[in-house]
């Protein structure tokens, strides 16, 4: 009989991230999440993860969220002190209104009403010092997006460890139900 984390193992490499940034890279510091997108998938073994980059979250996206294990938004924020970063679980909220722009929240219920599930998610924000035209990041900016992407990660990677442990405490379970009738012959 095979060992258990064998099958947890296989379980856990095809647990799929998702990383969607956006914003206006045409902006200065508001293309801050498209830029933290591009610095993690560098930091991630190659299709660790699928990476999208848009201009603002649409009801579309909702589909790519289906069957991800963790999805991670990455955005410039206003509202903040220029360089500061924060990070904040994301969870369903309310009811979706349509438009051409939802919120992270609204993206996870948009994706539970089309039959998927909502995935562990967060949003890591960043502080923007300048949106004038341009289509670089201040300096701040750009340090800002690193620590995004560095904090990103640090996320992901707990995230990724808390999926394991949720299958590793289910195998033998789902080992005790397999009956030795239903076992395919050897």
């Amino acid at each position: 009989m095979r060992p258990v984390h064998c099958w947890t193992t296989a379980a856990v490499v095809k647990a799929r991230t998702l990383i969607i940034g956006y914003g206006n890279p045409l902006r200065e510091d508001d293309g801050m999440g498209w830029r933290a997108a591009e610095l993690l998938e560098q930091q991630l073994p190659a299709g660790a993860a699928e990476i999208i980059e848009c201009h603002q979250l649409t009801p579309e996206l909702a589909a790519n969220l289906a069957d991800a294990s963790v999805v991670v938004f990455l955005d410039a924020a206003c509202d903040q002190e220029p360089g500061a970063v924060c990070s904040a679980p994301v969870l369903p909220e309310g009811a979706v209104v349509w438009s051409h722009y939802v919120t992270p929240g609204q993206l996870l219920t948009l994706s539970e009403q089309l039959g998927g599930k909502a995935p562990q998610a967060f949003l890591i924000r960043g502080g923007i010092q300048s949106m004038n035209l341009s289509e670089r990041l201040t300096e701040l900016g750009e340090k800002t997006a690193s620590q995004m992407a560095n904090l990103a990660y640090d996320c992901i990677q707990e995230l990724l460890e808390n999926v394991a442990q949720t299958l590793v405490s289910a195998a033998p379970r789902l080992v005790s139900e397999i009956s030795p009738s239903k076992q395919a012959p050897r």
